[in-house]
This record gives structure tokens, C-alpha cells and sequence, in this order.
């Protein structure tokens, strides 16, 4: 809402940091201010932030932009005001969570459904907009091995919907379980094991994904450790 032609980008903008919580700036970076309060705990949002969600539609209702952020430890934060309050998201069975991803409705006051990975793989929820959402979490996003994976790095094709993980694998042995991209085409329920992603020893342990391209003609790029 606030994207600047000269700039050719948002002067609102919002900054994860490490041990300082969720900064922003509504000038394009001159001036930056820092996310105030947890709604839950009434302190200063000092939570070591890893990643960010931000909804870029304005639902029915919605004047104020919605932002998710995930912690290392903390779980998942909600602010509904342009970040200057957050709600912890509760039943989520996991405190680490590495990646959001978010998909908009610009029917309701909020995101609709909304994926999280973690240290304990995937939950999902349809009802994030709500003021208790339902937290789900994946059963069926195994390695080989049948431990539940530790998923580094989400992804959607906004076109169909198509859903990408990717599972960091084994950490100290270079061994099973492996490390590779899921793939789900339901949305939330079913992942599938893409053969064939980093094979090689050493070479599974996945912590980034993008997308771009055309549904049905999509180029997938992995980053590994």
C-alpha cells in the first residue's frame, strides 16, 4: 500500500532480527522503529526472529497489514497492526519455526491458510485469521527412516497451489535420513518425496527454496548447506 514509483519498491518494510525481534520502516529505510510488545507476555519483543510473513492484501475490514513472524524458541507470533502488538499462536507442537508462508483471501479481515516449518516438520492451518486458529501438523512428511523431518524452507506456486518443502535430512552423519524436496499438491494433507533432489553424500542437507515460472512450467531452486 505504500509502494513508491520513484523507489521501485514499498516504503514499508520489515526486518527479522536475531535476538531483536521485528523492526520496520515507513520510509523506505531512513528511519527505523522497532516492533513494541508479545500481546501474551506484555514485554519487549526481543524474541530471536527467523522468519517473516507479510499479508499483501488488505482484507474486507483490514486497514492495518497482518504479519506473521517465527522464532527460535518461541514458536509463532500474529500482529494485526502493522506489528506493534503480537499474539503468540498456540497448539503449535513446535517452538522452532524456521519458514512461513501465507496464502492471502481478500474476502476476510486476514490470512486464510497459512504453512509453518520447523524442527518437527509441517503444521498447517485454514482458520489463521481467526482469534484461535486450529493448528494441524503434517503426518505424513516422513523421510525413509520414518522420523519426522526437519523442514528448513517452504514454498508455493501461487498459480496452483502447489506446495514445496525442503527437509534439511541428517545433521551430523551424512547419512539416512536424507535431506530432499516434498511435494504437495493438496495443499496439506499429502507429501510425496521428489527422487532424485542432492543425492550425493553430504550434499541433502536443504535450507532454502524459491519458485518462479508459470504453473505446469515451474523452475524450483534449492540451496544446501
Amino acid at each position: 500500500s505504500t509502494y513508491d514509483a520513484a523507489l521501485g519498491y514499498s516504503q514499508t518494510i520489515y526486518i527479522a532480527v536475531y535476538g531483536s525481534g521485528v523492526w520496520k520502516t515507513v520510509d523506505a529505510g531512513k528511519n527505523w522503529i522497532k516492533a513494541l510488545t508479545m500481546a501474551v507476555a506484555g514485554k519487549t519483543f526481543d524474541q530471536r526472529v527467523t522468519s517473516l510473513a507479510i499479508n499483501p492484501i488488505n482484507g474486507a475490514g483490514n486497514a492495518a497489514a497482518e504479519v506473521f513472524a517465527g522464532t527460535d524458541g518461541g514458536g509463532l507470533y500474529r500482529s494485526g497492526d502493522n506489528a506493534n502488538t503480537w499474539t503468540r499462536q498456540q497448539a503449535i507442537n513446535d517452538s522452532v519455526i524456521q519458514d512461513v508462508i501465507i496464502q492471502e483471501d481478500a474476502t476476510i479481515n486476514g490470512a486464510t491458510n497459512v504453512w509453518i516449518s520447523g524442527k518437527n516438520g509441517i503444521h498447517y492451518t485454514k482458520d489463521a485469521y481467526t482469534a484461535v486458529p486450529t493448528w494441524t501438523q503434517v503426518t505424513t512428511l516422513d523421510t525413509a527412516a520414518g522420523v519426522n523431518p526437519d523442514v528448513r524452507a517452504l514454498a508455493r506456486d501461487s498459480v496452483d497451489g502447489t506446495l514445496y518443502a525442503a527437509v534439511y535430512g541428517d545433521v551430523t552423519g551424512n547419512s539416512s535420513p536424507r535431506g530432499g524436496v516434498y511435494t504437495s499438491t493438496d495443499g496439506f494433507i499429502t507429501w510425496t518425496f521428489t527422487a532424485g533432489v542432492a543425492a550425493d553424500t553430504g550434499a541433502h542437507r536443504l535450507d532454502a527454496l524459491a519458485i518462479v515460472g508459470a504453473a505446469g512450467a515451474d523452475t524450483l531452486f534449492v540451496g544446501t548447506e
